[in-house]
């Protein structure tokens, strides 16, 4: 739903005709940086949820830029994971249609293309006396090589997982939509680590259940709690920080009380869901029973009164 990694929105992948690029640090032409190739890697396997993984010119090798990151994502999709890119460090644009059709990629192509040719023409330097069947076999060779590398220049480094989630009902897109408009405010990691705990025990248990479910109902009422809840502890503790905690007036303990009571509503859903997740995925058909549809509709009453602290 959100990358709790870098605190931006990284959406699971809906399909459209957008996609991603990632045009720098660095010229045209540069290989990634080697630090920033590793964080996007870290990132990708932190996001299980964007159901995307390393292609092997990830993993295996340092692409150059600009990078392809992505291709065939709906608009929303696009312009979340440029969100998440820009705050790991890159510089990235979201694109319609076919990267080839974007100056960068093509100037990549011919600049690499270039160089191959020159790496040709020096080591064939002895040859050229040959005379015209020489030259016209150089001219193909220069060809394949600007078609060749402009292919693998429009090809995206990463790979659908076959992690996607499934389809979701609108109260789910809501509660989703509700954590990703919260989290780049949350300047705190913690309060993002431990919203992210609760998203994550969220969708796993809304996989399991039917699409517009009482289930997915109320796991999406859950979700949307915890961000309110998160919310108002970022709240709590940004009054907190410009206060003497040594001068503890009248004030300052009923803000600490109220810290420790949302802190400790957001634990207690965070375990219950934990639970639920287990009982759920020990289950013959693996969906949430009445006794637990109850228990998870007292954590989400419990957390109405937080959202107003």
């Amino acid at each position: 739903a959100v990358c709790m990694h870098c605190g931006l929105p990284a959406v699971t992948l809906e399909k459209g005709r957008q996609g991603v690029l990632v045009t720098g640090p660095g010229e045209v032409g540069d290989k990634l940086d080697a630090n920033l190739r590793e964080k996007l890697r870290a990132w990708l396997e932190a996001n299980p949820q964007l159901g995307l993984a390393g292609g092997k010119w990830l993993d295996q090798k340092i692409p150059r830029l600009p990078v392809v990151f992505v291709g065939g994502v709906s608009e929303r999709s696009a312009a979340a994971i440029v969100a998440s890119l820009e705050a790991l460090g890159f510089d990235a644009k979201a694109f319609a249609g076919s990267a080839l059709k974007q100056p960068e990629v093509r100037s990549k192509a011919r600049k690499l293309a270039g160089r191959i040719m020159l790496v040709a023409l020096g080591s064939t330097a002895g040859i050229w006396q040959q005379g015209a069947v020489v030259a016209g076999v150089m001219g193909v060779v220069g060809i394949g090589a600007m078609v060749g590398v402009t292919a693998h220049s429009a090809k995206a480094v990463t790979r659908k997982s076959g992690r996607a989630r499934a389809a979701l009902s609108e109260p789910m897109r809501r509660a989703l939509a509700a954590v990703e408009a919260l989290v780049p405010t949350l300047d705190e990691a913690r309060h993002r680590h431990g919203l992210r705990a609760i998203v994550r025990r969220t969708l796993a248990l809304a996989e399991r259940s039917a699409v517009g479910s009482e289930a997915e109902t109320e796991l999406a009422a859950a979700m949307t709690r915890a961000a309110a809840g998160t919310a108002a502890l970022a709240r709590i503790d940004a009054n907190l920080r410009s206060r003497d905690l040594n001068a503890s007036d009248d004030d300052t303990r009923q803000l600490l009380l109220a810290r420790d009571q949302a802190a400790g509503q957001l634990l207690a859903l965070a375990g219950d869901l934990e639970r639920l997740d287990a009982r759920a995925g020990a289950a013959t058909d693996g969906a949430l029973d009445d006794e637990d549809l109850v228990a998870l509709r007292q954590k989400i009453e419990a957390l109405e009164e937080v959202e107003s602290l």
